[in-house]
């Protein structure tokens, strides 16, 4: 695949089955993968998300551990497409340092921003994973 464009393409939820198949295979090539973590064009943006989702979920602790704190920003609204998605894969994260870090972190965005939806979602996680 040449380009994330033609990727995010295949990703769109308006596709049929088929289609989305070949795109979440060849986005789970992607190295990059802030490029999958919400992606926000004009053309791209809510209707990739749950493929985009599905993608992160196959991925390591370790591969994942660098975006921790983009993942959780995810969960600010559970509604999102791909937020629950994220939301379960996190509860099965074992490494607790770097995620008790990230949620620490996020936990104090949330009540900077006044965002009391985030910050209970960031806390039922939490309490899921204790």
């Amino acid at each position: 695949m040449d380009s994330i464009l033609e990727i995010y393409k295949l990703l769109d939820w308006n596709n049929n089955q088929e289609t989305q198949s070949k795109g979440i295979f060849f986005a789970s090539q992607i190295n990059n993968l802030s490029l999958l973590i919400q992606p926000c064009l004009e053309r791209y943006n809510k209707n990739i998300w749950e493929n985009c989702a599905l993608v992160l979920t196959q991925k390591t602790n370790d591969e994942l551990s660098p975006y921790l704190l983009q993942l959780l920003e995810w969960i600010q609204d559970l509604n999102w497409p791909g937020a629950m998605t994220i939301y379960e894969r996190l509860r099965y994260f074992d490494n607790r340092t770097f995620l008790d870090d990230a949620i620490d972190t996020s936990l104090i965005r949330s009540k900077v921003t006044g965002d009391v939806v985030w910050q209970q979602n960031l806390l039922s996680l939490q309490e899921e994973i204790d």
